[in-house]
């Protein structure tokens, strides 16, 4: 009896085979040199790698030397597994990774301990698991949440000079928040601000908890991908790159976050846009 083994299946076969280099998880293990911050170290062949999943306190926020300092005692000078995938880097090259000594998974242990947020691009498996430890760090008033990190939207990055001339790369510029909270947030009403009372205000779009929402400084159609919000603020470039000071309010006027832009320190220029 003749078998046919349809093109379909052939077709598929060939493509998954072309792609696994890319799409397979891989793991490696590796020496941390440095740690940078509460969410991102640097391997002694000299390889960024930012955790997966977490967002920890920026430079000059609160927090930030005791979340840096919790991540060191965790894998300073320690051999660690990194887990990722060949395609898993951020726009500034740095790969994305869960991040292992031993049996601990670093990212999850920072979030339990309330060092850092769950924080989504792009949804991955252990996004549920990780808000529940979220929920439950908040409710114990850990970490970040032991004084109250305000909320329920949080401001995690403002990008203020964007590659080459920013009058001709608005869409360079963006500020990226994310929902703190345990529930969908309706975004409607909340604003943001820059130190010149610039102003844009959300229009209607809801956002998961753990999930993030980007705001360009631009011109574009808003959009929706895998829970995540891209907005267009219209009017760019809005941020002075030396020196400014991001506000955000929530629906009844009240400043419920700031994020301060000092110098170069929150510029790097990124290798691709973020969305």
């Amino acid at each position: 009896m003749k078998i046919v083994f349809p093109l379909f299946f052939l077709l598929f076969f060939t493509f998954s085979f072309l792609l696994s280099p890319f799409l397979a998880p891989m793991s490696f293990a590796a020496t941390v040199a440095a740690v940078i911050d509460g969410d991102t170290i640097r391997l002694s062949d000299g390889r960024a790698v930012r955790y997966l999943g977490v967002n920890a306190p920026e430079y000059g926020q609160p927090f930030y030397e005791d979340a840096k300092q919790y991540n060191a005692q965790l894998v300073l000078g320690k051999r660690v597994r990194i887990e990722s995938s060949a395609r898993e880097h951020d726009g500034y090259n740095r790969k994305l990774a869960y991040v292992y000594v031993g049996e601990t998974l670093v990212n999850a242990s920072l979030i339990a301990a309330g060092w850092g947020h769950v924080f989504i691009i792009d949804s991955f498996p252990r996004a549920d698991e990780w808000l529940r430890l979220q929920q439950q760090a908040q409710q114990q008033r850990k970490g970040i949440w032991r004084d109250g990190v305000g909320g329920p939207l949080r401001i995690t990055t403002v990008h203020a000079d964007a590659a080459g001339d920013d009058r001709h790369n608005p869409n360079g510029e963006y500020v990226r928040l994310c929902n703190i909270s345990d529930h969908p947030l309706e975004l409607r009403g909340f604003a943001l601000q820059d130190a010149d009372r610039h102003r844009f205000v959300f229009p209607s779009g809801v956002v998961s908890p753990g999930f993030t929402v980007l705001v360009a400084s631009g011109k574009g159609s808003n959009l929706v991908r895998q829970g995540r919000l891209v907005f267009y603020w219209g009017a760019g470039p809005i941020w002075n790159n030396d020196k400014d000071t991001a506000l955000l309010f929530d629906p009844r006027g009240k400043l419920i976050d700031a994020f301060s832009i000092v110098g170069k320190q929150k510029a790097r220029n990124r290798l691709t846009p973020p969305w």
